[in-house]
């Protein structure tokens, strides 16, 4: 049985507005990718998954799973509610499985009512599944709820292997948990079927224990010396006692073993490569400290465009867009006088005569030096002193002598200011350079504080590469690290002394009960069928054969997993500038799997970064399922939600190129290909994946989800982008 998703779509779900056809993502096997930044509606996506696969979303505000009934007035879109009296929304999916074909509708009708509290009435869910047949193309809806039930929790993704398909943010923490060896021990047996010879070794436990018990009974019947007898039973008992409390006392002892050695490879992380992550530290202390000198620089600039918008020096930017202004101030000025000077002219002709100039100009300085060099500036004829034109020329200049009227003074009085004042902003087109000159500034500022980030983020991951944290203390002294670390192998050595003691004394006191049980037989003699002895031995003899292939099989199986697992690992940290080392399985004294990894040398890598330590998981997980299903590949589809929040670049890219092969379809909806400063809001990266999936290297879809730049939460809708179907 192996299933796909073939499409989903919404209605009226969160942000995505409108009917089905408007909100439909299509996905093929392979790599499909919901590229958008956060609070696009990545999440809101996942939820629809959860919707039709476990009837619950994840409640961003309450931190957890939530019923769809309980969540339904958040769920419903803000603008659906803010425009209609009755808001339908829901989730539709469509899969195949083999030659069958299932859409999957599940949805909730909303009721505007102004009597409730809440405001609406919530009917009770629908769900809605059409089976197709591909090959007769025949179709049928399925009104049975418990077959509705099969296809959704058997067909489409069985409930056992929704932990490993279903994963939002950091939950494959919590699938392979490398730092709890009994964690790891479990994951391996869950998904390798180990549990099942455990089974079987607790039913031979359960038929060996009632074996011996119907012996010591009829041993007990035939007995000739019934004091002897119950002396030896007596002992024997004592002995069990004593084997079940030294057995408790080893499981303490394994236990307590298991915390210190977890305690001490915690603190060996710590304290391996202080003197790298002391160097990467200071590194990032000083970039830091230079990204704040630049931002507060970027800061005083964007601060200094509002005075620019007021300052007279040189011109105020609001000024910008006023050019030719004061040019038609000055034309319409002197249409003015002219006009003035025409009406005065056919007032009185003999004006003519005495005026040749319009008023106002030349002006009285012009008319000054035109007397003293007898020249006219006007037409550039030379006069003598006291002539008719020195005289014309001199009356002109003494006109402005004279009193005017009132109103003609206020008049003159009004343009003139006018012109004194814009005569400075005869150069408003300089505002423009100023305006560009500040722009180029902060784009270089900009630019600069971009390649800081860049070093910081290259930095940190060196930084984390080497055991360091984000949230390190770095006030912890090595002297209270190096005594935690000795302190954790003191306890160590105290308990594998202990367990090695009490496992000991397990073997003498079994060694003590084979005595016991041969004085037990000798009193209940040649009376005793041997049949009941044959029936102990049998069922000790299968203990004993399913306890090595128990431990065959377990060996058997860690070996192929520290294989594969390598295998997956170097294909997910290739390219690294630090190495990601090898991985090695190997079963504890306290029954437990123990991952380490070690370098080419031998050595152990202790510290590695939370990139390093979730990849080692993935591996571990690909390696799991490649190993439990025949054809190496997980047969349901991978659903993840921003998965690589600690997550490198070169990560992420390895990732892309390593899941296809054990995944059969991914799911994935990352925020880490997203660019802002993208046409197409896509990054470097995501471009070159997205090429690769048109020249059909990678199968698979590629989308992007935005949101419009200024949108009010009642009106948010995502829009949907499809580069690649």
């Amino acid at each position: 049985m192996a299933s796909v998703i073939k499409s989903i779509a919404f209605k009226n779900f969160y942000n995505f507005y409108g009917d089905y056809e408007n909100n439909m993502f299509t996905f093929s096997e392979g790599l499909n990718i919901i590229n958008a930044d956060n609070g696009m509606g990545k999440s809101k996506m996942y939820n629809g998954f959860l919707w039709i696969i476990k009837d619950m979303v994840y409640d961003s505000d309450l931190r957890e799973p939530d019923g769809v009934v309980h969540s339904a007035i958040k769920i419903a879109s803000e603008k659906a509610k803010n425009t209609d009296e009755v808001v339908d929304f829901g989730v539709r999916l469509v899969f195949e499985d083999d030659r069958k074909e299932y859409t999957i509708t599940k949805s909730i009708k909303l009721t505007k009512d102004y009597a409730s509290e809440i405001g609406w009435k919530v009917s009770l869910p629908r769900t809605d599944v059409l089976e197709l047949d591909l090959l007769t193309h025949n179709s049928a809806i399925v009104y049975d709820l418990a077959r509705q039930e099969e296809i959704i929790k058997v067909r489409l993704l069985s409930a056992t292997m929704q932990p490993y398909s279903l994963l939002q943010g950091e939950a494959i923490d919590n699938i392979v948990d490398l730092t709890d060896s009994s964690n790891l021990a479990s994951t391996v047996e869950a998904l390798t079927d180990l549990s099942e010879l455990k089974i079987i070794e607790k039913t031979c436990k359960t038929l060996y224990s009632g074996a011996d018990k119907d012996l010591s009974t009829k041993q007990k019947a035939c007995a000739q010396n019934k004091k002897g007898f119950d002396d030896a039973q007596a002992e024997k008992a004592n002995i069990l006692k004593q084997i079940k409390g030294s057995e408790e006392s080893i499981e303490l002892y394994k236990k307590e073993l298991q915390q210190a050695t977890e305690e001490a490879d915690k603190y060996k992380g710590i304290l391996a490569n202080t003197e790298k992550r002391v160097e990467y530290r200071e590194k990032l202390i000083a970039l830091r400290t230079q990204l704040g000198k630049k931002e507060k620089e970027l800061e005083s600039l964007l601060s200094s465009i509002n005075d620019n918008l007021f300052a007279k020096n040189p011109l105020p930017w609001l000024l910008y867009g006023t050019d030719g202004y004061v040019d038609a101030f000055i034309e319409k000025r002197a249409k003015y006088t002219e006009a003035m000077l025409a009406k005065k002219v056919l007032a009185n002709p003999e004006a003519l005569l005495a005026s040749i100039l319009p008023e106002g100009s030349p002006d009285d300085a012009s008319l000054s030096k035109m007397l003293e060099e007898c020249r006219c500036f006007v037409c550039n004829r030379p006069f003598t002193k006291d002539d008719e034109h020195y005289k014309h020329v001199e009356m002109l200049r003494n006109r402005s002598l004279k009193k005017p009227t009132n109103d003609d003074a206020k008049f003159k009085a009004f343009f003139g200011d006018i012109q004194k004042t814009v005569s400075p902003f005869m150069t408003v087109d300089t505002i423009f350079a100023s305006i560009a000159s500040s722009i180029k500034t902060q784009k270089a500022i900009e630019d600069e504080i971009k390649t800081i980030h860049d070093q910081i983020n290259t930095t940190l991951t060196e930084f984390k590469n080497y055991g360091g944290s984000e949230n390190e203390d770095s006030s912890i002294s090595d002297e209270n690290i190096l005594s935690a670390y000795d302190k954790a192998l003191n306890a160590i050595n105290l308990n594998q002394g202990y367990l090695t003691s009490a496992t000991n004394q397990v073997i003498k006191l079994k060694e003590d009960l084979k005595a016991c049980d041969k004085k037990l037989s000798e009193y209940g003699g040649a009376a005793v069928p041997q049949s009941y002895r044959n029936l102990k031995e049998i069922i000790e003899d299968a203990q004993l054969v399913f306890d090595r292939t128990k431990q065959r099989i377990y060996d058997e199986v860690i070996a192929t997993l520290e294989n594969k697992s390598n295998e997956f690992y170097q294909k997910l940290t290739a390219g690294n500038n630090v190495d990601g080392g090898k991985l090695s399985f190997s079963k504890t004294s306290y029954d437990s799997i123990q991952l380490k990894v070690y370098n080419e040398a031998g050595g152990e890598l202790t510290g590695a970064s939370e990139g390093f330590q979730r990849m080692k998981k993935i591996a571990v997980l690909m390696a799991i399922i490649s190993s439990k299903f025949g054809g190496g590949k997980f047969e349901y589809p991978f659903i993840a939600d921003a998965p690589f929040s600690a997550f490198g670049k070169n990560f992420i890219n390895n990732f892309f190129d390593t899941v296809p092969s054990v995944f059969k379809q991914c799911i994935i909806m990352i925020k880490d290909l997203y660019d802002v400063n993208s046409p197409q809001r896509i990054s470097e990266d995501g471009q070159e994946i997205l090429e690769r999936m048109k020249n059909g290297e990678i199968p698979g879809t590629f989308y992007v989800l935005t949101i419009p730049e200024v949108s009010d939460p009642v009106n948010m809708i995502t829009n949907i982008h499809s580069y690649k179907k």
